[in-house]
């Protein structure tokens, strides 16, 4: 393997290095694996491999974080995709992880983020910090993770200003007027995915707020829900409300995933399948919210 050009190096090591599918946070463990032995094979091959070692990086337990950090440098270097899993909450975990994003906050362009928070300045100072990012994918309402601040008893959306160049945004339980006053920080938002999420539908009258909404969906070009079951009927109001709103726009798809409630339960729900989705580089594909014209989608 030494001996190899490095021009047949770099084939087989991109090869390696990708994944199914291109947003993937992670690879398959046979790779990394492949991977890391590359980097012991040669100075050539390390230099090569090393990069794609700590392009993606999915935190699974709190133990990953301490040794990630003592190889800071490669990662304030080379890291784009950045997954935190649903990790416990306790505020020796919310430091490290607030390190971890401060880390690479300077070449991080993906952020998915499912652990339990504690609504800290650290955190808010440590999302804010990542001004480069272009997805943010938030599975679950664990304490929101610094996303929100106690206002009037009850907790408020304050997605940070400084990720102006955000493209693909999932959210979960998000409130619509929290998320109007966001969304002006938005400019290139072109893909938006709202989970388990509360839009005023089903009224005599449609409540201006909704209005407001689908008027800044006029520039994306994917908006996804995704709802338990017992909330199926409530979205396709949802989805024919927004087609009627946007009088059938050309290029915006939406689409509807439905989560079987009972089935599901036990697997994690909505934060379970979205993880899933995101993880596998899947959460943006149309062919997994299965559209159709009419409903915006099948059971």
């Amino acid at each position: 393997m030494a001996f190899l050009p490095p021009e047949l190096l770099i084939v087989i090591i991109d090869h390696v290095a990708t994944p199914t599918y291109d947003l993937a946070y992670s690879l398959p463990p046979a790779n990394r694996r492949t991977l890391y032995a590359l980097c012991l094979v040669s100075a050539t091959c390390r230099s090569l491999a090393l990069p794609h070692l700590y392009q993606r990086i999915f935190v699974q337990t709190a133990a990953q974080i301490p040794s990630l950090l003592r190889q800071s440098a490669h990662l304030q270097k080379h890291t784009r995709s950045l997954a935190v899993g649903a990790l416990s909450f306790e505020p020796e975990i919310s430091r490290h992880v607030c390190d971890l994003l401060s880390t690479v906050s300077g070449s991080v362009e993906r952020l998915l983020i499912s652990c339990w928070g504690g609504q800290t300045d650290a955190e808010r100072a440590a999302l804010a910090s990542c001004t480069g990012l272009q997805e943010f994918i938030l599975p679950r309402e664990h304490h929101y993770w610094g996303l929100y601040t106690p206002s009037d008893q009850s907790l408020h959306m304050t997605l940070p200003s400084t990720w102006g160049a955000i493209r693909r945004l999932s959210l979960y339980r998000i409130h619509l007027d929290d998320f109007l006053l966001a969304l002006t920080n938005f400019p290139y938002l072109e893909s938006l995915c709202l989970s388990d999420c509360w839009l005023p539908v089903g009224t005599d009258q449609t409540p201006p707020s909704f209005i407001r909404f689908v008027t800044q969906l006029a520039g994306l070009k994917q908006v996804f829900f995704m709802v338990y079951t017992e909330e199926a009927c409530l979205a396709r109001d949802v989805i024919r409300t927004l087609r009627e709103l946007t009088g059938n726009k050309a290029g915006v798809v939406f689409g509807l995933r439905i989560v079987n409630l009972i089935e599901e339960r036990f697997k994690g729900g909505i934060p379970g399948v979205l993880t899933e989705l995101a993880t596998a580089g899947r959460l943006w594909d149309p062919e997994i919210w299965a559209l159709d014209e009419k409903e915006g989608a099948r059971i």
